[in-house]
């Protein structure tokens, strides 16, 4: 339970800083 919910954090943190980048990129 616990190492899923960590997975999902971890996954929605990602994508959160990939999602940065491209803002970033794109202005």
């Amino acid at each position: 339970m616990m190492n899923h919910l960590s997975l999902v954090g971890f996954a929605y943190t990602l994508s959160l800083k990939y999602i940065l980048i491209f803002l970033t990129i794109v202005v």
